[in-house]
């Protein structure tokens, strides 16, 4: 990391500081940020290899950075994330959780199998042979991933859907005792959408 800019001075995009390529916490309308953590900090974090020099946006006109946050170099320090490599030109560490069932379940999925049109309306309407059989059905996969989330460890669970409509969580539940053995149960309740043609 270079020296402080002073808050006086504006910096010089895409200009080189002693033949190095800078880059500055630009936010994404274009305004200057700040850093998430200082210079000190920053550099004890690229000593052990824990911060990585993303891609260059060409919007923002810099370089993101990202680096290990502080509640995982804390699970590092006690053994529930592992180093398990590190490259040889950036040093930069690849970890992973050292048991499956410390790690944290994000709350944003970005899986093309997760896509509701093609894995839940469009396989509903392949099974029942009607398109538009049910109003909203879930995506297939992305009821197993939401399921496996809670009942991973536990192969004899017992779920419980109270709005069943399609049966997508039953399809789920035993596409997860497939893959893995379980012998988990599912209890479907509907009373609200049954409708007379």
């Amino acid at each position: 990391t270079g020296n402080y800019l002073p808050l006086s001075q504006s910096p010089v995009l895409g200009e080189k500081i002693e033949g190095y390529e800078v880059a500055w916490p630009i936010r994404k309308d274009g305004s200057f940020g700040r850093w998430s953590v200082g210079s000190d900090t920053l550099n004890n974090l690229i000593s052990k290899g824990y911060v990585a020099c993303g891609k260059y946006d060409s919007q923002r006109r810099t370089w993101g950075i990202s680096y290990i946050s502080q509640p995982n170099q804390q699970q590092i320090e006690r053994g529930g994330i592992r180093i398990v490599g590190r490259d040889p030109i950036t040093n930069v560490v690849t970890i992973e959780y050292a048991r499956d069932d410390t790690r944290v379940i994000k709350t944003v999925w970005h899986r093309s199998y997760h896509d509701a049109g093609a894995y839940g309306s469009d396989m509903v309407s392949s099974i029942v042979g009607q398109s538009r059989a049910f109003s909203f059905p879930k995506s297939l996969y992305s009821t197993k991933d939401a399921i496996m989330a809670v009942v991973r460890n536990n192969k004899k669970a017992l779920i419980v859907d109270f709005f069943a409509g399609s049966g997508t969580t039953l399809h789920a539940v035993n596409l997860l005792n497939v893959e893995d053995n379980g012998q988990r149960r599912c209890i479907l309740v509907t009373n609200n959408e049954v409708s007379v043609d």
